[in-house]
């Protein structure tokens, strides 16, 4: 899997925001694009708030040890209860 510039809707595309411990890394807001199979760590403190899978089939890994597969073409929002992402794989 790799990071990729945001240019195609074809691209696993993420955004959401770090909620961490300065001492772990920077807050704020992030947005990644990702192409081609694989898994991508987010770090700690990762909240996705939209995620876009283009044309992959995904799976995302809670900190909590729950497990999201979302297919391919599907746009998801978490408006008011983002999932504590750890990483994302793709298929």
């Amino acid at each position: 899997m790799n990071q990729t510039p945001c240019t195609s809707d074809d691209l696993l595309h993420i955004w959401g925001h770090y909620s961490r411990p300065i001492i772990v890394g920077p807050n704020g807001p992030f947005e990644y694009c990702a192409a081609n199979a694989g898994t991508m760590s987010l770090g700690a403190g990762a909240w996705v708030d939209k995620i876009s899978t283009g044309n992959n089939d995904i799976q995302m890994n809670d900190a909590n040890g729950s497990t999201v597969k979302i297919s391919r073409w599907n746009i998801v929002t978490y408006p008011t209860r983002p999932p504590n992402i750890t990483s994302i794989q793709i298929f």
